[in-house]
């Protein structure tokens, strides 16, 4: 599954229903009315209103899929609008994730990193020899033009393998 420009349905088609679905998508404007106070002034009425909400505005437009292993963020830019991925958390081997023609997963030594992200792999070569636990940041974009998403991917690394990995897109 594309990380870039998936949508919720799209996701539960590839990866399955998940565990547990939180939070909604087309969040709902609140119904309001105004109240109009008038004053007198030697130059003519003004007029100023109070706006009040019959029914109070959903502003919550996120979708959270949760599966036993993996947790997926969903976020409208726009009311109504489509609904996109911004950030996968993968906390087991059963997911791939492809960059480019090269794939990465939980469990996989830290070296993996080196055919994949080679500037960072030796910018971050130092921490594995000195900390156990650490984690490695690599800046990525997708798309073009109006579409075009950037964002970052987080490879979380234990002992020299690397257990959990983290995508975020904007």
């Amino acid at each position: 599954m594309p990380l870039y420009l998936t949508s919720p349905d799209k996701a539960a088609a590839a990866l399955g229903e998940p565990l547990k679905r939180e939070g909604f998508l087309n969040a709902t404007p609140g119904v309001g009315v105004g109240i109009g106070v008038g004053g007198v002034y030697p130059w003519g009425g003004v007029a100023v209103r109070y706006p009040m909400y019959l029914t109070p505005p959903q502003l919550l437009a996120t979708m959270v899929f949760i599966y036993d292993d993996a947790t997926i963020y969903f976020d409208q830019d726009t009311m109504f609008g489509s609904a996109f991925i911004t950030s996968m958390s993968i906390y087991s081997s059963k997911y791939t994730l492809y960059y480019g023609n090269k794939t990465l997963q939980v469990g996989q030594a830290y070296e993996a990193l080196r055919d994949v992200f080679p500037a960072e792999y030796e910018k971050n070569l130092k921490k594995l020899a000195k900390k156990e636990l650490f984690d490695v940041k690599v800046r990525v974009t997708a798309g073009e033009g109006d579409l075009r998403q950037k964002g970052y991917i987080t490879f979380v690394v234990e002992k020299g393998m690397i257990v959990a990995i983290g995508v975020v897109l904007r």
